[in-house]
């Protein structure tokens, strides 16, 4: 049986000043752009103002009242996309760090869940703040497409011959 998480969430940011709607699955730019925060990403050079965004960490939120059916012996949170960087925290209690895009996790959650309601977040750390630092710590040869090879996330997102350089976070595949 599963409980799915997707759906409506709140989204913020470091540098945003209140909590807006969001979609999971879907992303910063996603929500931001839903929100009319932030203009369309691939219309002329708006790339450069919007990429500036991803300096900032950003947060999710939802509440959700588990079912008792829901309540097994072992309860696990399964995120099939995190993009990128996420710190999980259940009821307060951080559960989790995750740096992979390309992978699923899965959590054992039972000890944070409780009867009524629960309160999941994400914080999704700034993808270019770290790998500004990782290129201090060990620089690379990387070719033609800077800095991506510090990073677990899709190289595309640092910009390609074809594609502005738009590195995105949220919770973007199914999650529950």
């Amino acid at each position: 049986m599963r409980f799915s998480l997707n759906g409506k969430w709140q989204m913020s940011g470091t540098n945003l000043a209140h909590w807006y709607d969001a979609i999971v699955p879907g992303s910063v730019y996603s929500d931001l752009r839903d929100n009319q925060v932030i203009n369309n990403p691939y219309y002329r050079d708006n790339e450069y103002e919007i990429k500036a965004l991803m300096e900032h960490d950003y947060f999710y939120r939802r509440e959700f009242i588990l079912p008792k059916t829901f309540f097994k012996k072992h309860n696990y949170l399964i995120c099939h996309g995190l993009d990128t960087l996420a710190t999980i925290i259940l009821n307060g209690e951080v559960i989790a760090h995750t740096n992979n895009m390309h992978r699923t996790y899965r959590f054992e959650v039972t000890p944070y869940l409780k009867e009524g309601k629960n309160l999941i977040e994400f914080c999704f750390a700034s993808p270019l703040r770290y790998v500004d630092e990782k290129v201090k710590q060990c620089p690379l040869h990387e070719g033609t497409i800077r800095r991506f090879s510090h990073l677990r996330k899709a190289h595309y997102m640092f910009g390609w011959d074809w594609g502005p350089e738009l590195p995105d976070a949220g919770i973007w595949q199914d999650i529950f």
